[in-house]
Parts: C-alpha cells; sequence; structure tokens
C-alpha cells in the first residue's frame, strides 16, 4: 500500500495518495516503519501547502512511531559521540603535519588522482556530487561505505596495540606504510565492485557526508587526497534532517529533536572546523546557496579545483542522474532542475530553533551566514 501511494503520488494524484497514507498513518496492525514513512509523507505535503505547524506536528509523530527501536542505536550514537570529543581533544597540528608528509613511502594510487566530498548530510552533497559526476573524466562513488565499514576497521585490526590504546588516533599513528598500503589497495578494489566499474585513468571523488567525522583518518590513509565540503545555512541543515524520512540508525538517531539534531551538526562540523585549519592538503568549502544561484560558475570552480578541464555537460546533471542509480535518499530531487525553494526554508519553522540559536551561531558565522 504504502509503495502503491508513492506511485500515485508520482502520478500527480495527491488526493488519493494522501488518502492511502492517511489510512496508513493512523491504521492498527501497521507496521512501525511503514506508518513513519507514512506520517512523513503526509509532512511533507503540508510543507508544500504551506501548513508548517501541522507539517511539524505529522513529522514528530513519524519519530514516535521508531520509539520502540530507538534504545540500541543511541547507545552506538553515545560511543561516536564520545570518539569525537576524544579525537577532537588530541588532534593537532604536528600530528595532522606527521600525516601529510609527503606519502611517506606510500604507493602511488591509481587514476588521475582522489578527492573526498564531505560535510554534513542534507548540505546539498549529492546534488554537488551529481553535477560533477557529469564530467567525463571524474569518477563519483555515491555513498559507498567502503571506508567506514571495511577500510578503517581493518586498518584497526590490523595495528597491533593494547586493548586499553584503541583511540582513533592511537590507531591511525601506529600504521605502518605497509598496512596503509594494503588499505589502500583494498579499497580501490572495492570501490570498484561496488560500482561495477573500473576506475581507469579517472579521478575518483568520494562523495559521503558521513565520513565528515572520519576524514582525519582520510588524511592518514589518503595524505594525498584534496577535500571539498560542502555547506548550507546550518538552520535548513537541521530542519531538512528532522524532516526527512530515513531508516532510524546510529546516525538518523540524532534527529529525533529539533535540539539533538543541532547538536548532531555541531559535533559533526567541529572536527572539519578544527581540520580545515589543520591540514596542509588542498580544501575547498562549496556553499549549496552559491550552487544554485550561480551553478555553472560553481561548476567550474569545482572542477578547476579538482585539476580538471571544464564542460558543459555537468550542466545537464538532472537527466543524467534519470539514467543511474543514486544512493541517496534524496535521489528524486537530483533528477530536477535547480530550485531555490529550499533556500531559507527554515524561516517556516523559526520558533523551533530559539533553544538552539546560541548553539549554531559560531557554525553561522564561520561559513558566512546572515544571523
Amino acid at each position: 500500500m504504502l509503495i502503491k501511494a508513492k506511485i500515485i503520488l508520482r502520478q500527480g494524484k495527491q488526493d488519493q495518495s494522501n488518502y492511502i497514507f492517511q489510512q496508513l498513518a493512523n491504521g492498527k496492525g501497521v507496521s512501525p516503519d511503514v506508518k513513519a514513512e507514512a506520517r512523513y509523507e503526509l509532512g511533507r505535503w503540508q510543507d508544500k501547502q504551506g501548513d508548517y505547524d501541522q507539517a511539524f506536528a505529522s513529522c514528530s509523530n513519524a519519530k514516535e512511531a521508531y520509539q520502540g527501536k530507538l534504545a540500541s542505536f543511541r547507545a552506538k550514537a553515545a560511543v561516536t559521540r564520545r570518539h569525537h570529543r576524544t579525537l577532537l581533544e588530541v588532534m593537532n597540528a604536528e600530528t595532522i603535519k606527521q600525516w601529510a608528509a609527503p606519502t611517506g613511502g606510500l604507493k602511488p594510487i591509481p587514476g588521475r588522482g582522489i578527492a573526498w566530498q564531505i560535510g554534513h548530510p542534507r548540505s546539498g552533497t549529492t546534488l554537488l556530487g551529481q553535477i560533477l559526476d557529469g564530467h567525463p573524466d571524474l569518477f563519483t562513488a555515491d555513498e559507498i561505505p567502503v571506508f567506514a565499514q571495511s577500510t578503517f576497521p581493518r586498518l584497526a585490526k590490523a595495528v597491533k596495540s593494547s586493548p586499553s590504546d584503541r583511540t582513533t588516533l592511537s590507531i591511525l599513528g601506529r600504521a605502518t606504510p605497509e598496512q596503509l598500503d594494503q588499505q589502500r589497495e583494498m579499497f580501490f578494489h572495492q570501490v570498484e565492485g561496488a560500482m561495477e566499474q573500473k576506475i581507469g585513468q579517472r579521478f575518483l571523488l568520494n562523495k559521503n557526508p558521513d565520513l565528515t567525522s572520519l576524514s582525519p583518518a582520510i588524511c592518514r590513509v589518503f595524505p594525498e587526497a584534496k577535500m571539498i565540503c560542502a555547506l548550507r545555512d546550518p538552520r535548513d541543515v537541521i530542519i531538512s534532517c528532522f524532516m526527512q524520512a530515513l531508516p532510524v540508525n546510529p546516525v538518523s538517531v540524532e534527529y529525533f529533536s529539533i535540539e539533538s539534531t543541532a547538536a548532531a551538526y555541531a559535533m559533526n562540523m567541529n572536527v572539519w572546523l578544527k581540520l580545515r585549519k589543520l591540514i596542509e592538503a588542498p580544501s575547498l568549502e562549496v556553499r549549496y546557496e552559491d550552487v544554485v544561484n550561480d551553478l555553472q560558475g560553481q561548476a567550474r570552480r569545482a572542477l578547476s579545483f579538482l585539476g580538471l578541464d571544464w564542460n558543459p555537460e555537468v550542466l545537464n546533471f538532472n537527466n543524467l542522474a534519470k539514467a543511474k542509480h543514486v544512493h541517496s535518499p534524496t535521489y528524486q530531487a537530483v533528477t530536477k532542475p535547480i530550485y531555490s525553494t529550499s533556500v531559507g526554508r527554515w524561516r517556516n519553522y523559526k520558533k523551533h530553533f530559539e533553544q538552539v540559536f546560541d548553539l549554531l551561531y559560531p557554525y553561522l558565522e564561520a561559513f558566512g551566514y546572515d544571523v
């Protein structure tokens, strides 16, 4: 029934789809996952209609459907937060400089180079990634979890250390060139396997906002990599995360209130704010709002940063996206032309941000957004 309602919605039959969503949102015997997604769909429609209070309520009700399965994910999220805090406390310029020293005997990577596109989820990472993916000399790995789920865990297992000294910084500091080379080679094989195509002589762009917190590890394993950080008004990021229908996991469990979403944003972007002052590798920040206002200019800027010539085909990103699989939950949005309706969306929900303004102020200032 949920799939049927989504198909009907794509056919433009909003009233019919809403009728089914209403049945699923409030029906007895409906699974929590289906009930939650139906409520999110209703919230999306109410947002488009300008009924912002009801839209916020629908998304809040969607989260209530998940209450029975949150405990284990919250426990995992708490562990991640502790690791982040520890890493931020001990990360310093001397350590990062040692990692970035001329690859320390590491074997050259295949292809033309490697870059990582990070940033908080819902910051326009998918849009920017799909634009760049239209370049024939670029190979984009779209939210493939190889580094987080394989490369770094395998490196941690290979590094010899005592059970009491298994911090991220310790693992990265003890890794030998041989261990790093092994994981670098395996990483490329696994990316090619996941994408079902060879990288060849193309430039590899790894787009994954969930890796922002692991960016120090990226600097260690791939010291020659370039870094692109996608930015967006933090308030728009937070309302978008809060209202996005996502399966519950250790990341999305942080988005169950505006307060917890803001705290997750702060934790994630603290890593980038500190790292951007320390890394010697080339880095570039691209704001979502600038892409919306000047698509060609920002596309040229990003391609120049990667060392690639201009190719006008990147401007046809929305049509190209229709012919391939996009891993992001916002896959449908990138098949449409650029639109500006998501810029400043947070203003429709301004009253919900009163409790988190002081927390967000440093990021508004650091990334150049008006208060």
